[in-house]
């Protein structure tokens, strides 16, 4: 029973990786974290109020700062912002993008944080996204950016070029920080984590962090930020054990794609990498319960209709290219 086991595990993480690989080009695998979070920012976090209305807890800006440089980490609408937001490089620990405040408004003197701060928390609200700027996933700065009309950044390709770098690598993040500890694609850091502080053992399974991840935004809604799906998560992994626990079936992982786009919104402006990166998730989560060779013809069918919206120029939003040519 345990070698069945292992086949089907191998089998499937194989063909998701294989997939995703596909979908972004990735010519090496994710290698595995690099760097160690350290020390609690929290006395200089940025605090977003539930409303237009926010504040700076502290003026001399993130760990690192000094008298010359108020470090502060990039969000849409800065100069430079690329998608590189705290939790999204594994091969750098998650390490996000920062940057001295005076060198933006050198670079850019027509900069105002002040104005764009309020301009990305008002499109958070606006959307439904709960929490302050150290709480929001990458997907929640997608849904930010596209609700501005601000370029889009591509995320997943960030995740998997791991010849890229974040340009103050030595600025980590704290360890508590929950985009961190939702961990990433392709690595159980954490689902073994929490597995080990609720049974003392790792959970056996053939899911990596994002599947548990999407899983949760399944339960939640596409606006959950990192709070919100790090306690789902656990809620998630400690009901795994349990005889009858709820799970979501292939046709409710169909009716979320071909509703939202995948396990969050999507829409046509979005970088069709990141839709894709979204949609193949979303799909790996109604394939948890599956038989591994049925699974294994339903995952060639949707890159069949990936390989196809690729070809096609990625004319329109993949979610509503699915509708017209894909028959889950």
């Amino acid at each position: 029973m345990q070698g069945m086991q292992a086949k089907s595990i191998l089998i499937r993480f194989v063909s998701l990786v294989a997939l995703l690989s596909l979908i972004l080009g990735a010519a090496a695998p994710l290698i595995p974290s690099q760097a160690i979070a350290q020390t609690s920012s929290d006395e200089h976090k940025l605090r977003v109020q539930t409303g237009p209305v926010f504040q700076l807890e502290s003026e001399d800006g993130l760990p690192g700062s000094s008298p010359n440089c108020t470090l502060v980490e990039l969000y849409p609408g800065y100069p430079g912002y690329r998608g590189n937001i705290t939790g999204v490089m594994p091969h750098w620990g998650g390490i996000g993008d920062y940057e001295c405040l005076q060198t933006l408004e050198e670079v850019d003197p027509t900069f105002d944080r002040v104005r764009e701060d309020r301009a990305n928390t008002q499109a958070a609200r606006a959307i439904g996204i709960n929490g302050t700027f150290e709480d929001w996933t990458w997907e929640n700065w997608m849904l930010i950016e596209d609700g501005r009309g601000l370029p889009a950044s591509c995320y997943t390709c960030l995740m998997y070029d791991t010849t890229l770098s974040p340009p103050k690598p030595d600025v980590r993040p704290a360890l508590d920080d929950p985009r961190i500890l939702l961990g990433f694609p392709g690595e159980r850091m954490a689902t073994d984590r929490i597995s080990q502080e609720l049974f003392g053992e790792n959970l056996w399974s053939d899911h990596d962090d994002y599947v548990i991840r999407a899983e949760a935004y399944f339960q939640l809604g596409a606006t959950a930020n990192a709070p919100e799906l790090l306690a789902e998560m656990i809620d998630r992994i400690s009901e795994a054990r349990r005889t009858g626990a709820p799970y979501y079936s292939y046709q409710d992982a169909t009716d979320v794609i071909l509703s939202r786009g995948g396990y969050t919104l999507t829409s046509g402006e979005m970088s069709p990498y990141d839709q894709q990166f979204i949609a193949v998730y979303a799909l790996s989560v109604g394939m948890k319960t599956m038989d591994p060779i049925i699974s294994e013809q339903y995952f060639y069918e949707f890159s069949a209709a990936l390989d196809g919206w690729r070809l096609s120029g990625y004319r329109g939003n993949l979610r509503d290219y699915l509708h017209e040519n894909w028959q889950p």
